[in-house]
């Protein structure tokens, strides 16, 4: 059952991953909730680097990360 649960995370994480391109502008939830934008900098097989507008670099799970939406 682990086995099935690990591969189905992973096959998640790799179709999400398909959504992104380097230079798209993306959301996600760091440490202690806070919320984070930033840039794709790299897209690696099970992670996404991302360029924060703080800074810093974070290696993000390609689930974990959201475009983010256009204000209307």
């Amino acid at each position: 059952l682990v086995d099935v649960i690990k591969h189905r995370r992973s096959v998640i994480h790799q179709e999400a991953r398909l959504n992104f391109k380097v230079g798209d502008d993306v959301f996600f939830t760091g440490r202690k909730d806070k919320p984070m934008f930033g840039t794709v900098k790299k897209i690696a097989v099970k992670y996404i680097h991302v360029n924060t507008d703080e800074g810093t670099t974070w290696r993000v799970p390609a689930a974990d990360l959201s475009k983010p939406q256009p204000i209307e």
